[in-house]
């Protein structure tokens, strides 16, 4: 029997996807809504985290300091969707590059 040969995967479609699947929900959730599974959380706190941790990973793997992004209140939406394309298009850009 033969062994099933590994699938490549392309991780920046699936980041892409998957950002893009969490941002089309933002408009659609009352940003007051708790989260079950974060405690005192709410919609709000978890897609600026989101993006503040897209925002810290993009800068992590450019090796900088990334900019401090303010205390909000944000544009929940647009706050996401920058980040989320800071963090793709540095990645694109690093491309393979190595550790």
């Amino acid at each position: 029997m033969t062994q099933p040969q590994p699938v490549a995967l392309d991780h920046l479609d699936l980041l892409t996807r998957a950002q893009g699947e969490f941002l089309a929900t933002i408009a659609h959730v009352d940003p007051r809504t708790r989260v079950p599974w974060c405690g005192r959380w709410r919609v709000r706190d978890l897609v600026v985290h989101l993006g503040r941790i897209h925002h810290w990973a993009a800068g992590q793997a450019a090796r900088r300091q990334e900019t401090p992004l303010g205390r909000g209140p944000f544009v929940l939406d647009e706050f996401y969707a920058a980040h989320a394309a800071e963090l793709r298009e540095t990645l694109a850009r690093l491309g393979d590059a190595p550790a």
